[in-house]
């Protein structure tokens, strides 16, 4: 499976909300001042720096929140593919971004609880409770978003380590909860049987090499070629001998031959 086809199926994970907020019929359109707000979107409406630095200026944040993206673990980087750490830093930048939404929710949810009726009844609590309740499910749909984008990297990265990972279901299986439990048992149990086996095997061979020791005998190599090197000084020494005596022979007749004449 290359890297893009693993990106689409980590893009293809939520087809079931886009549905339902696509084909959602509890609706209302737009009035008055809200009436000439943007509705695209996705796209044409990025804000010039100065603009956003103004925003940040006008929006305090929590010092309580760490705005800081998630670091992806080293461990993690060094077996990620260069196309997967660089779809990773995107999906890091991405969040980063959309996690500064944050302040204006957080800030306007203090000036709902500041102006919290002191009546608990009328038309005016209710109002305020409608209010606070939506700037709430603002905040919680925000972070909804920022958990499944953090869930995108984190399947990301474990599709490096295995090709055939799959996100968990929330379908109930049969086992229900005690699977991992069960199978952490099953891998411990073969674990001792594993090595309780290794250990009577190698007791076992041991056995059997001390006691059919093999017998140490001496290479016939050596003593051929010491023999053969024996007869062949023999030979050399016996062809001088030879050699010798003809000579001296012949030097014989040769002296007795002069003497006749």
């Amino acid at each position: 499976m290359t890297n893009e086809e693993n990106v689409n199926n980590i893009n293809n994970t939520n087809e079931d909300d886009l549905d339902f907020e696509e084909n959602d019929s509890n609706t209302w359109t737009a009035s008055g001042p809200m009436a000439n707000l943007p509705t695209e979107i996705y796209c044409g409406n990025s804000l010039e720096p100065a603009v956003k630095k103004k925003i940040f200026q006008a929006e305090p944040r929590n010092k309580d929140i760490s705005f800081t993206p998630l670091k992806m673990e080293q461990r993690m980087l060094s077996v990620m593919s260069r196309f997967d750490k660089e779809t990773d830093k995107n999906y890091s930048r991405l969040l980063y971004k959309t996690s500064s939404v944050l302040r204006p929710i957080d800030n306007t949810l203090r000036m709902v609880y500041a102006s919290k009726p002191t009546e608990d009844t009328g038309d005016s609590y209710e109002s305020w409770l409608q209010l606070e309740q939506t700037v709430l499910n603002s905040r919680a749909l925000l972070l909804d978003a920022l958990s499944y984008g953090n869930d995108l990297r984190r399947e990301l990265a474990l599709k490096n380590l295995s090709s055939n990972y799959r996100k968990p279901t929330g379908q109930r299986g049969v086992f229900g909860e005690k699977l991992p439990e069960l199978v952490q048992q099953e891998n411990e149990l073969n674990k001792l049987f594993n090595e309780a086996a290794f250990q009577k095997k190698r007791a076992q061979q041991n056995s059997k090499q001390k006691q059919y020791s093999p017998v140490s005998f001496k290479s016939p190599t050596t003593g051929s070629q010491n023999s053969y090197n024996s007869y062949k000084g023999k030979n050399r020494n016996y062809s001088r001998s030879q050699s010798h005596s003809q000579s001296q022979g012949n030097f014989q007749s040769s002296t007795s031959t002069n003497n006749q004449k």
